[in-house]
């Protein structure tokens, strides 16, 4: 199953139980625990909000464009070392500058 199955307002998400199976659940709030931006509900982006759930790899539902400058968040590279710029666009859909280092 894939996202684009789901109706409006819905993400797939698999159980996480035996039997593994994925069904359409509704959006996650901001503050949930997410795996994508497609868990969130619109106006979010799934983001790791500091430095620590980077190392644990928890990642949970911010406003979109939503922090000041200077906001302290996870840096997670997604992309290679060499694509810095998308790496530091990637992880500013958290921030209002759009860009974070």
């Amino acid at each position: 199953m894939k996202h684009a199955q789901c109706d409006i307002g819905l993400a797939c998400r698999d159980s996480g139980q035996w039997p593994y199976s994925a069904a359409c659940l509704p959006l996650r709030s901001l503050g949930e625990r997410c795996h994508s931006e497609h868990d969130c509900l619109m106006g979010s982006t799934c983001r790791y909000p500091s430095p620590r759930h980077v190392l644990n790899q928890t990642s949970v539902c911010m406003e979109a464009y939503g922090l000041p400058d200077g906001a302290v968040i996870g840096f997670h590279e997604r992309y290679y070392k060499d694509l810095l710029y998308q790496n530091y666009f990637f992880n500013g859909q958290a921030c209002q500058s759009m860009f974070a280092v």
